[in-house]
């Protein structure tokens, strides 16, 4: 497999094409290849092999003849066996991508989670509440914002509040906008 993967042209011919799907999910890569007509009766075998099974047996395990034996012609077909290594080579290469943005993420996450810990009651507020805000623009941000307060999650929403997220790109705009949306009384 490592063989195949380093290989020039496997990179360039079979790799290559689908690196255009890696900036979504596994899942929606993998609905990709289903659909694929060369890869997609192998996506789901090779998606869900068990590891501590022998790879050829399992893979082509599927594909028997009338006596229950496996089917040696799908078996030794190296078109099959291209497919199933274009596949592993393909989603290794997803998983690694990713693993390293993953890494790359959680020491910015750590970061601003520590500023942010300063403006809300508890880490797990904390925690909840960057999850939360990754996936929103800034309306939705600053009524989330307004929720904590209300729920006394949120101990200040001011200009430092604005500038830990605004500083680490989650919100947007500018302080003159969180100033104007964000009026928050006293309690």
């Amino acid at each position: 497999m490592a063989l195949f993967r380093a290989s020039e042209i496997a990179q360039r011919k079979y790799i290559e094409p689908w690196r255009h799907d890696f900036g979504g999910t596994r899942d929606s890569l993998i609905a990709k290849m289903e659909k694929d007509t060369e890869l997609g009766p192998w996506v789901h075998r090779y998606d869900h092999l068990a590891l501590d099974n022998h790879v050829p047996f399992w893979l082509l395990s599927g594909t028997k003849n009338f006596n229950g034996s496996v089917d040696k012609e799908a078996y030794l077909n190296t078109d099959n066996w291209l497919s199933i290594l274009t596949i592993a080579a393909v989603l290794q290469e997803y998983d690694e991508l990713h693993q390293a943005d993953s890494e790359a993420d959680e020491d910015c996450d750590e970061d601003i989670l520590l500023k942010l810990e300063l403006y809300f009651k508890d880490e797990a507020s904390t925690q909840r509440f960057l999850k939360s805000v990754k996936d929103m623009n800034d309306t939705e941000i600053i009524t989330l914002v307004k929720k904590y307060w209300q729920a006394g999650l949120c101990t200040d929403a001011s200009k430092n509040l604005w500038r830990v997220l605004y500083e680490a790109n989650l919100y947007k705009a500018t302080y003159a906008n969180w100033n104007k949306q964000v009026v928050i009384r006293k309690k």
